[in-house]
């Protein structure tokens, strides 16, 4: 059992109900800005990516990188935790269509954090590498 697994399973969970902002109040589930750093958080929190250093790594890495990371991150999971995130994986794939259809024509600044499933950005690209490693179907939940 990996403490910074269950860790990160546990922010996540918390956080899909809405994050908590730099003010500490709960942001809105669909706040574009929020969902892309609570992602990033989750990733690095799980692989034990925990210092400023290694979360710009992160941020800067290709998807090759981040998908050895993600393949670690499987192998050092038991099934329960495995199965946590395949779930918390489909929900971040389905908020993100969510915050895609609602915030296209938003300002600009919230349209700076709405970032698509790719691998043209650093979200896009911990996303896939997540749901590369732990076989959740990118498609289906974009339906």
């Amino acid at each position: 059992m990996n403490i910074n697994i269950i860790n990160a399973i546990a922010q996540a969970q918390f956080d899909l109900g809405g994050a908590i902002d730099s003010d500490g109040l709960r942001a809105s589930p669909d706040d574009p800005k929020m969902n892309y750093f609570w992602v990033l958080n989750f990733f690095a929190l799980a692989t034990g990516q925990k210092t400023k250093p290694d979360y710009l790594a992160i941020i800067n890495a290709d998807f090759a990188g981040l998908l050895t990371m993600s393949q670690n991150l499987v192998g050092a999971c038991n099934a329960n935790e495995k199965r946590s995130i395949r779930m918390i994986l489909a929900a971040i794939i389905q908020r993100n269509k969510t915050i895609q259809e609602k915030f296209q024509s938003g300002n600009p600044e919230e349209k700076f954090w709405v970032k698509t499933l790719d691998l043209n950005n650093e979200w896009g690209r911990v996303v896939l590498a997540l749901a590369e490693s732990f076989r959740v179907p990118v498609a289906e939940h974009q339906l």
